[in-house]
């Protein structure tokens, strides 16, 4: 049942086995006859709370994108330095299906928080803030945030 119906109906695919079984496989025999074991791919546990994590990422950004510049950056730096780091590394990560989707300006806030206070070292965050078209008013505050007069 599970070579013929099963194949292409459930979430992983019955494949033999090949390689180190992941979190979440079930490996099993056939019927006499049919070489194993086989594998049918799961969901791990870690990869379901991975996404999840994701997901209120986009969630969180989605929501606060549209905040003046000010209270923008506030919200990240009530955030903390490590959770504004896994947001930024997220938003921009290729894999995201929400990639900048509301374009450089959460990132560049995000680069601000985190590099805040740093000086001429931190000039790359408001060339950024330059070349993603904020406005001028949005990016004197960046300057303020990185530490730049």
């Amino acid at each position: 049942m599970l070579a013929n119906m099963g194949h292409g109906c459930m979430f992983g695919v019955v494949t033999p086995l090949v390689d180190t079984p992941h979190s979440g496989d079930i490996v099993f025999n056939m019927a006499k006859g049919q070489k194993g074991p086989f594998v049918l791919r799961g969901v791990d546990l870690g990869y379901d709370l991975q996404k999840k994590e994701h997901d209120q990422i986009n969630d969180d950004i989605a929501k606060h994108q549209n905040y003046e510049i000010n209270a923008f950056i506030k919200y990240f730096k009530g955030l903390g330095y490590a959770k504004v780091l896994k947001m930024r590394n997220w938003y921009s990560a290729k894999e995201n299906p929400a990639f900048e989707k509301w374009g450089p300006r959460p990132r560049v806030v995000m680069d601000a928080v985190l590099h805040a206070k740093e000086g001429n070292g931190a000039q790359w965050v408001v060339d950024q803030a330059g070349w993603g078209k904020l406005p001028p008013d949005q990016i004197e505050v960046i300057k303020a945030t990185v530490g730049i007069t």
